[in-house]
């Protein structure tokens, strides 16, 4: 037996009419990874015949090319692999590493730091080795193996020994490829699903909210007339500046998971031995935490939607709203990065080190246009929670298709190589 070949047994879940011992051999004896060429910024145009694949544009299991750079013309010296083929599988090398996917769209070209896998021995099905690799045990290996720089880097080594578990036959390979190709399209339409109502979410309030200069929403329930009046935020939010009653849980913000317990959110707890002085925040209160997130470089504005008290950082704001249903409003459109960016970016004095300087009392002193009929208030928070509700109850089908396929694959492949 070839000394690469490790033998490793059987798996715990098997299609019927195979049998046989499965082996272990490395990815690399069966593809080997180009990487791309180093295109020059100044060839882009804005629309043109060929599109530059970055890492950015290679997620889980698809290619974004929405917002490709372009060129028209290929270098001279552009080598043969760096034209891609539709069916061609690429991986992330630098960044978010270890994402792969299928190439789907003609005229695509190979940026650096994106690899191609250029398979180099036929005996493996294709389909069955990008079912092992577009899997969360590949891209947590990658992750591994680029942790220690500042940004996470894999080496085409990292990739290329990557462990490819085999069983004795290419039938059983494409059988195993086949049931996790529907599993993925299956994860692919809820995770679209689930895209497709966030974004009709943030349509909705792009129409629901009086746009700049206007004093009337596009879109309004029946019933309510008037113009909605700007007045600064401090007349729909009160600072009760109440401190920890020492029996209250210390919870992080997340712009992704809102007000969250911290020990559930970040694995461990990061606040001060004492808490003494850290702020009391009631069901439905705002919270603004002064610190740049992401996208939000200003930092983020979440309402606390669980039915207790809660106690954060002293560095945060903290306000009742005039209503719950306003806060939940307010948390709403401050959802959108351009929103919060908008309103606190001439609010907000930058410090050294990137730290953020504002008063509490100048964060509420900026005038929105808000609804002040508490009915109106009511009516619009509904539509928003109904909607927040569908969303919420898609994410946790998607999450649960991505365990399924997680604990099928425990199964389908060999266990003590899991």
């Amino acid at each position: 037996m070839d000394s690469k070949i490790k033998n490793i047994g059987s798996p715990q879940l098997r299609f019927p009419s195979f049998h046989g011992d499965w082996v272990e051999k490395k990815l690399g004896d069966f593809f080997e990874l180009r990487n791309g060429y180093a295109f020059k910024s100044d060839s882009y145009v804005e629309r043109g015949k060929y599109k530059i694949i970055t890492i950015s544009n290679v997620q889980n299991g698809k290619l974004d090319i929405s917002n490709c750079k372009c060129i028209d013309q290929l270098p001279s010296n552009i080598a043969k692999h760096q034209l891609l083929n539709i069916g061609d599988i690429i991986v992330s090398m630098t960044g978010n590493v270890g994402r792969v996917c299928i190439v789907d769209k003609p005229n695509c070209l190979l940026n650096q730091r994106v690899g191609l896998l250029e398979q180099i021995d036929n005996s493996i099905s294709r389909s069955y080795l990008y079912s092992l690799i577009n899997s969360a045990q590949f891209e947590s290996a990658m992750i591994k193996s680029g942790q220690g720089a500042a940004q996470a880097n894999i080496s085409k080594d990292s990739i290329e020994s990557f462990p490819i578990l085999l069983p004795p036959t290419i039938g059983e390979e494409e059988k195993i490829a086949s049931c996790l190709t529907e599993i993925d399209k299956m994860i692919t339409s809820q995770s679209q699903e689930a895209e497709a109502l966030a974004n009709h979410k943030k349509g909705l309030l792009q129409q629901i909210f009086p746009r700049s200069g206007e004093s009337i929403p596009r879109l309004r329930f029946p019933g309510f007339n008037g113009a909605w009046e700007e007045k600064p935020l401090s007349h729909f939010l009160y600072e009760h500046k109440t401190k920890s009653d020492g029996k209250c849980e210390v919870h992080s913000v997340s712009v992704a998971k809102g007000v969250i317990n911290q020990v559930e959110y970040l694995g461990r707890s990061f606040a001060a031995a004492d808490t003494s002085k850290y702020n009391l925040v009631k069901p439905n209160d705002i919270i603004y935490t002064k610190s740049p997130t992401g996208s939000f470089p200003y930092g983020i504005i979440k309402q606390n939607k669980n039915p207790y008290n809660v106690i954060v950082s002293p560095l945060y704001a903290v306000y009742t709203p005039v209503s719950k249903y306003l806060g939940y409003i307010l948390d709403s459109y401050f959802e959108n990065p351009v929103n919060t960016n908008n309103y606190l970016s001439s609010l907000v004095q930058k410090g050294a080190k990137n730290t953020i300087q504002i008063s509490n009392d100048t964060f509420v002193s900026k005038s929105m246009r808000l609804p002040s009929d508490p009915e109106e208030q009511k009516k619009i928070a509904e539509c928003l929670m109904a909607i927040d509700d569908n969303i919420t109850a898609s994410i946790a089908k998607l999450d649960a298709l991505k365990a399924h396929k997680k604990g099928l694959m425990q199964q389908l492949f060999p266990q003590d190589n899991q």
